[in-house]
């Protein structure tokens, strides 16, 4: 990546320099010689309407020597006419940025980042005022978590401020390893709907807020997940299983199984086992669901082939069975 750094930045720099000097040799100074509306639609490819809309933020410039500098300096780093234009036309500005003093630093950082020049390429589409100034109030930290979700560096610098504000809200630390997929979650879902789904969360597992905040900073996953995932797996483990709401909250991780193929096959094998009296002694559930299914046959099902036959074939039939089944038999011995 190192090499990759110098080796960009030394072309970027090098190619930059000599475009500016040849403009510098070749253009005239005299004022009238730049319109900044015919630049935009000549140089940028930008549409009439844009070039109209856009040109207010170059009234004061009167060369296009630095405007030239930019584009050549875009070119270099790997945007197209096409990425380029978009660009502009979301970020006039840009234009009249230095290369020297802010551009090529700006890609050295993001470079530092560790995101790829391809990478950079479609943030600055996106959202090339990235180039001029740092998002929302992050630290370099904090950008790359955002950035390196795709979703999230299509979107606008004030969506992605509502996004990272609303995982402020949910109480998730941004030096956490939970907040980058809190972005995400709440990205997925909408920051306008979380506080439904927080309204949701409370009441389908009859807690408090509070409660409810626990489980988002362990799994921010939850709020993108849909009422019709979530009600039946809470009824379940509530009714059938007996958890409280507060055990589920501390484990949120039990609620992202699959209920037809997990959930319910490996409580009907503890309950076939406790039947019989081959439990010695209680065992925690989410520490049952949640081991792999190696680990679960060599504890739950391997000892027990000869006092319970047709367990194992049954856990297994269980477990196979289509997840849209409206119901679940259990396990049948």
């Amino acid at each position: 990546m190192l090499h990759l750094r110098s080796r960009l930045l030394s072309r970027v720099r090098a190619a930059a320099s000599l475009r500016h000097h040849l403009l510098l040799s070749t253009t005239p100074a005299s004022p009238s010689c730049f319109v900044a509306e015919d630049f935009l639609i000549t140089r940028c490819d930008l549409t009439p309407a844009q070039a109209l809309k856009s040109s207010k933020h170059l009234a004061h410039l009167k060369s296009p020597a630095n405007p030239e500098a930019v584009l050549a300096f875009l070119t270099d780093i790997g945007l197209g006419k096409g990425d380029i234009a978009s660009a502009i036309a979301r970020d006039p500005c840009l234009l009249c940025s230095k290369v020297d003093n802010t551009l090529t630093p700006r890609v050295a950082e993001l470079l530092d980042l560790g995101l790829s020049p391809l990478q950079i390429s479609t943030i600055i589409t996106a959202i090339p005022c990235i180039l001029r100034r740092s998002q929302c109030g992050l630290n370099d930290s904090e950008i790359s978590k955002l950035l390196m979700l795709a979703p999230i560096i299509l979107l606008e610098p004030q969506n992605a401020k509502d996004i990272v504000e609303c995982a402020d809200k949910l109480g998730v630390p941004r030096d956490s390893p939970m907040f980058k997929h809190a972005l995400k979650a709440i990205f997925l879902a909408s920051p306008a709907r979380i506080n439904a789904k927080l309204d949701f969360l409370k009441k389908a597992l009859g807690c408090s807020e509070a409660e409810v905040n626990i489980a988002v900073r362990k799994l921010p996953h939850i709020v993108s997940w849909t009422e019709v995932k979530l009600i039946p797996t809470v009824k379940f483990l509530k009714m059938e299983v007996g958890l409280d709401p507060n055990y589920i909250v501390r484990r949120p991780a039990v609620l992202s199984y699959s209920l037809k193929k997990r959930l319910m096959p490996r409580y009907f094998v503890l309950q076939a086992l406790k039947a019989k009296g081959l439990l010695k002694k209680d065992v925690d559930f989410y520490n049952v669901v949640s081991q792999i299914e190696k680990k679960f046959t060599k504890r739950f099902l391997d000892p027990y082939k000869e006092t319970v036959p047709g367990l194992a074939g049954a856990y297994a039939a269980a477990s196979a069975r289509e997840a849209g089944s409206s119901k679940h038999p259990g396990i049948q011995l």
